[in-house]
């Protein structure tokens, strides 16, 4: 009877250990400052489509309307819907309009500084 309760207080101990929020996927908010300097890419530009991948994460296609710094570009690929836990924003609703904050990955992807606070949507008028 003893190592029955012992092995009831065990699978306790575990559920509480892990379901506990313990930091490990949370991101810290960064200062706006060090967004806007951490960004390579800052626009505010609507969703046109979303497309699956081969990648660990979908791509909202965006038409840029402002760029507010970097290089002007038309349309951009924005990482989306990751798997990857507190990286990428579960976001982005086709024809909305979003602030992004954004860094260029290796195969020309963009994602969002800072995680889901460089993602801010915009109320359309």
């Amino acid at each position: 009877m003893k190592s029955i309760v012992s092995i009831r207080s065990f699978a306790v101990l575990l559920i509480l250990i892990f379901s506990m929020d313990v930091g490990a996927n949370n991101i810290t908010r960064q200062s706006f400052e060090e967004i806007v300097h951490g960004s390579d890419l800052v626009v505010i530009g609507r969703v046109v489509g979303i497309e699956k991948s081969d990648y660990p994460y979908d791509r909202a296609i965006i038409r840029v309307m402002s760029t507010l710094k970097g290089d002007e570009r038309r349309l951009i690929n924005f990482a989306i819907n990751s798997n990857m836990l507190g990286e990428l924003p579960a976001c982005c609703v086709k024809g909305k309009v979003y602030l992004l904050f954004l860094a260029r990955n290796k195969i020309g992807d963009y994602y969002p500084i800072n995680g889901p606070y460089g993602v801010y949507p915009i109320e359309n008028d």
